[in-house]
């Protein structure tokens, strides 16, 4: 990216060539399809772009509305905006790893879907959940993201109480999580 000085008196400004509405279109496409689960105004935008003039945040804003207009993003809020999912829904069951990341059991579906940390909303092993599947990528699993819960599993067992702490202890009666 060329930057352009205007000389006045002892101080320098830093000027940005404008960029074309279609490059514009083309980068917010891309950062948007990179986090689908994420919403966005154009000033958070814009900060990732590392965009600072004023000109080109009312371009980005421009583009966001015929983007919205178009039927790419969807607007969550006034200024807010989110790309639209291509996926479908299954219903299956949380089963956790040891590193916090999801597998989702389905019998709708011929593999298992990955979910992330940050996707499992709260939902814990042996929970019947909804899961949005994204769109898939080569050569990879299926990905998604819990939309909601429809079942809760149980823990059968005791708790043993330590020091305002709880921990499940080795036997007893079922209790509903």
């Amino acid at each position: 990216m060329l930057l352009y000085f205007i000389i006045m008196g002892k101080h320098r400004k830093k000027i940005e060539p404008m960029m074309s509405k279609a490059d514009v279109r083309k980068r917010l496409s891309t950062m948007m399809a990179n986090h689908p689960a994420e919403s966005f105004n154009y000033k958070q935008l814009a900060m990732r772009l590392q965009v600072k003039s004023m000109d080109t945040k009312r371009q980005i804003s421009e583009v966001l509305k015929d983007m919205a207009g178009d039927g790419e993003l969807e607007e969550i809020s006034t200024g807010r905006y989110k790309i639209k999912q291509s996926g479908s829904y299954i219903t299956g069951e949380v089963e956790l790893t040891a590193r916090g990341t999801a597998y989702i059991i389905s019998n709708e579906s011929e593999e298992d879907v990955f979910v992330t940390f940050s996707n499992l909303k709260h939902a814990l092993n042996g929970d019947k959940v909804k899961v949005l599947v994204y769109a898939r990528s080569r050569n990879r699993r299926p990905e998604g993201e819990v939309n909601s819960g429809t079942e809760k599993g149980y823990f059968c067992g005791r708790f043993a109480k330590v020091c305002k702490l709880c921990f499940p202890d080795s036997y007893g009666e079922t209790v509903s999580i």
